[in-house]
């Protein structure tokens, strides 16, 4: 018991101290390399580049999926570059949850999330931007009244960079995409 908790704490450190979005990719990259048939490792072992359709459950129960176009190469022994471009899907059951279109810069991609009933949900995407004097990355996260795809609820603004820490202030709500509009103290996102 005390070994699993140790465990546990060690991976929650772990997670803190490297950036999210190297631990996104290596997540990624791990599932991708599960995926991979005895006959791909042949093939890229040989130096050929596979292009193939990617489908892995997201869930434990396997009732949720997401699916979309990979290509794979060997850039070092037993190591890959994996590569997701074109439109992915991401399903609950039957019913479409969102689609990612990668946008070919790196695996940035833009997200469309769905309601059940087929409404757009929220928009995701990212942008180059400056903080406090400094080359950052923006996320944004646009969020959409029920059954009103074209009506802005709020913005999330979100900004990250790979190769240091951020100012304090990293984050901040808006209701335009950029950013001019705060929303007021104490106000809350209800969708």
């Amino acid at each position: 018991m005390v070994k699993k908790m140790m465990l546990s704490c060690g991976c929650w450190l772990l997670f803190q101290l490297v950036p999210f979005a190297v631990n996104a990719q290596i997540s990624e990259d791990k599932k991708f390399r599960r995926a991979l048939t005895k006959e791909e490792l042949a093939k890229l072992q040989m130096g050929e580049t596979i292009t193939k359709i990617h489908s892995n459950y997201v869930d434990i129960f396997h009732h949720n999926y997401e699916e979309g176009p990979l290509r794979v190469r060997q850039i070092g022994k037993n190591a890959y570059q994996f590569t997701p471009f074109g439109e992915w899907k991401q399903m609950e059951g039957d019913r479409l949850f969102a689609t990612i279109q990668y946008t070919g810069v790196g695996r940035e991609a833009i997200a469309h999330v769905f309601f059940p009933d087929g409404s757009q949900r929220n928009l995701m995407y990212n942008v180059p931007a400056v903080l406090a004097g400094d080359s950052v990355r923006e996320h944004r996260i646009v969020y959409f009244k029920i059954n009103s795809s074209h009506d802005t609820l709020a913005v999330q603004h979100s900004f990250w960079k790979a190769d240091g820490p951020l100012p304090k202030r990293t984050s901040f709500w808006s209701y335009d995409a950029k950013g001019k509009h705060p929303v007021p103290p104490g106000w809350r996102l209800e969708q």
